[in-house]
């Protein structure tokens, strides 16, 4: 008999990504009970859908935890993974898109959700797309950094926010759609031992960036809010009243909402220089934060969607998805003429689709 030998690396790649094909081919998408403008498209995609990056009405990016990458162009009706040994080998970490064929993504040797820890002979890359995901360019590499975010400034600006190297945080800038990348010589020093998390960065416009930081050494835990008025070159922080921001998101160069791992979020007016305690309406840790372009402020609460007109100050929930969800993960959402757009990912693989009409927020 014939030794036997394990499949390779490449097979196993193309037996995932096949499979993922027919998944996403012959998938039921059962629309949900209660509030029609938020329906699924995708029940339990097999994987943690992690980030979402909606560009339109009909494109939409979304990353999974172990590397497979999800893109549509018809309004979520089809699904197409982008996945190779490489990068599912890899943990991606962050995501942007500047249409249907050109976005960016973040990934790493370090997986924050296994037990062991960060080491500094772990890397951390940006990379490239502009054939719609099929192909994937690294584009700037980072040794011993990890990154938390990646946005886009303007039409053809891009900013990655990381974690502090040699006591001064990682901010890179590029101006031509992320195929070069500057470190910013100005970059904020380290207080403490402060680090960064998943999730919590947010910039707005060509100008507007902000990042979370908490300092949990060396005995009283303390948090602050990063701010960037000129695209990250210069930056001030400010101290906020709870001790661990987990998202935070902006509706405008003013208005945003950062969130805790507790019934609790943090509301500001003035771009993030002063922040006030809002109590959520249900008893549940609040979860993502989002903003829509029409003014609204978007949470989640385990499996509840949460909206608020007033720039934060009341709450109320526009939907519930089925328990089978565990949990809402992220949302974004675009606005063209007076119609909102947006998908929102679950931890047991979902996607839901929003669209429903504009409504006019409390400025």
């Amino acid at each position: 008999m014939k030794d036997w030998h394990p499949p390779s690396a490449s097979l196993i790649t193309g037996v995932r990504i096949l499979f993922c094909a027919l998944f996403l081919l012959f998938a039921p998408r059962p629309s949900l009970a209660g509030d029609p403008e938020w329906h699924f498209q995708l029940e339990h995609y097999p994987d943690v859908l992690w980030h979402i990056c909606a560009v339109s009405r009909n494109v939409c990016w979304v990353l999974g935890v172990h590397g497979v990458i999800l893109r549509t162009t018809d309004a979520g009706n089809t699904w197409a993974p982008s996945q190779d040994a490489w990068i599912a080998s890899k943990t991606p970490t962050a995501l942007t898109a500047f249409g249907p064929g050109v976005a960016i993504a973040a990934i790493s040797t370090y997986n924050p959700w296994s037990n062991r820890s960060f080491s500094p002979e772990d890397t951390s890359w940006i990379l490239r797309t502009s054939d719609g995901g099929q192909s994937w360019h690294k584009v700037f590499c980072l040794p011993g950094g990890f990154f938390n975010g990646i946005h886009r400034l303007g039409t053809s600006g891009a900013i990655s926010l990381g974690e502090p190297l040699s006591g001064r945080w990682t901010i890179l800038r590029s101006s031509d759609a992320g195929r070069k990348w500057t470190p910013v010589a100005d970059a904020p020093i380290q207080t403490g031992s402060e680090t960064g998390s998943l999730g919590s960065t947010a910039a707005r416009g060509d100008r507007s960036v902000w990042f979370g930081a908490v300092d949990r050494y060396p005995s009283t835990t303390s948090s602050s809010i990063y701010r960037s008025t000129d695209g990250g070159i210069h930056w001030t922080h400010s101290v906020l009243p709870f001790p661990d921001p987990h998202t935070l998101d902006f509706r405008d160069s003013l208005v945003g909402i950062v969130s805790t791992t507790k019934r609790q979020i943090a509301r500001t007016t003035d771009g993030g220089r002063s922040w006030s305690i809002v109590t959520l309406p249900a008893d549940e840790a609040s979860g993502d934060v989002a903003a829509s372009p029409d003014g609204q402020l978007w949470l989640t609460q385990y499996r509840s969607v949460l909206s608020s007109t007033d720039a934060g100050q009341t709450w109320s929930r526009v939907w519930r998805a089925h328990p089978s969800h565990k949990v809402v993960m992220k949302f974004d959402l675009v606005m063209e003429g007076d119609s909102l757009f947006g998908w929102a990912t679950t931890w047991a693989g979902g996607i839901a689709r929003f669209e429903g009409k504009a409504i006019e927020c409390t400025r």
